[in-house]
């Protein structure tokens, strides 16, 4: 069972495209959760449990990530570290 949702009443596995998901790495900003998966894979998901892959990166990274950190001052930035 990958990424799990838990809640009074149940414990329940949450999907994104029917396929489990495996994280390393969790990061909130607002109402929104920032996760990277095993296959470094960056992902949002909102207050619904609505997960959104995040592709803006894959333009500009050339080099493999496994860590991100969230920084707030005017603007919401990624900071990914190896």
């Amino acid at each position: 069972m990958g990424l799990k949702v838990v809640n009074f009443n149940q414990i329940k596995e949450i999907k994104f495209q029917n396929k489990s998901l495996y994280i390393t790495n969790l990061q909130s900003y607002k109402n929104v959760v920032y996760a990277l998966s095993t296959s470094e894979e960056l992902y949002k998901i909102d207050s619904k449990n609505t997960i959104t892959k995040v592709s803006v990166f894959e333009k500009h990274l050339k080099e493999r990530f496994t860590k991100f950190k969230i920084q707030e001052i005017q603007f919401l930035f990624l900071h990914l570290t190896e």
